[in-house]
C-alpha cells in the first residue's frame, strides 16, 4: 500500500536517493534537454508537440533545482536572490512600482 506524503517530503526522499554527483550531473542533462526544448519552440512555433516537450524539460529542472536547493541547504539563499531579482526585472520593465517581499521555493 502507498502513503501520501508532501511535495517536499518527496523532494527530499529522493535527493536522499542520489548522490551529490548524480544529482550535478542529472541538471546538468535537464537543462540542456529545456534549452534544446526552448530551441525547438522558436524554431518550431509555439504547437502542442513543443508545448509539451517544453513543459516535461520545465518541470524536470523545477523538480531537479528543488533537490540542490534542498540539498546544499540554500533555500534562504535562492530566496533572498530571487527577490532581488524579481525586483530589478520590475524596475527593468517600467514597473517600479510593484515589488515583492518574499518568493515561495
Amino acid at each position: 500500500m502507498k502513503t501520501q506524503i508532501g511535495h517536499q517530503e518527496a523532494i527530499t526522499k529522493i535527493a536522499n536517493a542520489h548522490t551529490e554527483e548524480e544529482q550535478l550531473r542529472q541538471m546538468e542533462e535537464e537543462a540542456v534537454e529545456c534549452a534544446l526544448a526552448i530551441i525547438k519552440m522558436r524554431r518550431h512555433g509555439n504547437n502542442s508537440l513543443t508545448r509539451k516537450d517544453l513543459v516535461t524539460e520545465l518541470a524536470d529542472c523545477l523538480i531537479m533545482i528543488e533537490q540542490l536547493v534542498w540539498r546544499f541547504g540554500y533555500k534562504d539563499e535562492v530566496s533572498i536572490e530571487m527577490v532581488n531579482k524579481i525586483n530589478r526585472e520590475l524596475s527593468r520593465t517600467n514597473q517600479s512600482n510593484f515589488y515583492i517581499t518574499d518568493v515561495i521555493i
